[in-house]
């Protein structure tokens, strides 16, 4: 998470009291605020159980888990991509095939 960010709970919280949509949240944590903002809505509506807003909630907080992973991985993989960057002329300029064959896969101009 960034430094900024709020944890699923202050998420919830902030939620379940309708505060304003943190204008600081990842788009993962948006759609979690926004996500237990309609369930906390549809609870005090009665239009779901208590058993189905926890089984909901459940769901909600799996599918963030794995939403907030794959953001990482792709900030992570951007930043991987930039640093080798600035390898890939001396790579492509030195006599090791296997070298540049990795850099191709590297930034996409060739597939495994």
């Amino acid at each position: 998470m960034s430094a900024t960010s709020m944890t699923p709970e202050q998420i919830e919280r902030a939620a379940m009291h309708n505060d304003s949509l943190p204008s600081s949240l990842t788009q993962p944590e948006q759609l979690l605020y926004l996500s237990f903002r309609c369930l906390y809505a549809s609870f005090r509506a009665g239009t779901i159980t208590r058993d189905q807003a926890q089984s909901e909630k459940r769901e909600l907080l799996r599918s963030f888990e794995e939403a907030d992973r794959w953001r990482n991985i792709y900030h992570d993989t951007c930043r991987v991509r930039v640093e080798l960057g600035g390898m890939s002329k001396e790579v492509e300029r030195g006599d090791c095939e296997r070298c540049k064959k990795i850099m191709r896969i590297l930034d996409g101009r060739e597939r495994l």
